[in-house]
């Protein structure tokens, strides 16, 4: 009896041993394995990082002149949406429209008078359009330049939009399509349809 009751105390103790020895294995693997998967994803080859800030370029700010009005035109902005322009002194007004497939890339309008007028441009009436952005004037559509104006100067020949180029060699002026004329001395409307950025003018004497 005594020597039934020493073997099982010993088999109980051998068990005990086991236990501990097997439970100390499990978790010193599952650690080792744990800080092995982490070094692995560290170092893998396709592994997301965090961009370095001071590596990475900077967006720059587009700005209008000086009293200029600005229009930002955002991507995605649908067909056909109408925007209008308007001058602080009302005299010039910029419209046109989202094109066909919505606006694809973005972009800002500036539109005012230069302060001073370029030398050698002898007209009152002159405005500059201006943009920033990744996309340009040229992909909106319906692109109408307007000027209301008030005069008593003398008028000779009919009023048209024109687009003013400054060189050294002096002004060159270009035609645009022309819009709506309203020519009813004091008060003229006169209209054209603008291709481009540039000083575009209207001219009372040529």
């Amino acid at each position: 009896m005594l020597m039934s009751r020493k073997f099982s105390m010993s088999l109980i103790g051998a068990a005990v041993l086991l236990a501990a020895c097997g439970s100390g294995s499990g978790s010193g693997g599952s650690s080792g394995d744990a800080a092995a998967a982490a070094d692995s994803s560290a170092s893998a080859p396709g592994a997301a990082s965090a961009p370095d800030a001071a590596s990475s370029p900077q967006s720059t700010a587009f700005n209008c002149p000086a009293n200029y009005k600005r229009l930002d035109i955002a991507l995605g902005t649908a067909a056909g949406t109408p925007m209008t322009m308007v001058t602080d002194d009302n005299i010039a007004t910029l419209t046109l429209k989202a094109p066909t497939g919505g606006v694809t890339r973005a972009l800002t309008l500036c539109l005012g008078k230069p302060d001073p007028v370029p030398a050698g441009v002898q007209t009152s009436y002159a405005y500059e359009i201006t943009e920033g952005g990744d996309g340009d004037i040229t992909q909106m559509d319906s692109r109408l330049l307007t000027f209301n104006f008030t005069t008593t100067q003398p008028v000779t020949g009919t009023p048209a939009v024109e687009l003013a180029t400054v060189t050294t060699a002096g002004v060159a002026y270009s035609p645009t399509i022309p819009g709506a004329l309203m020519a009813v001395s004091p008060n003229y409307s006169v209209a054209g349809y603008v291709n481009g950025t540039g000083l575009y003018v209207v001219r009372l004497t040529k």
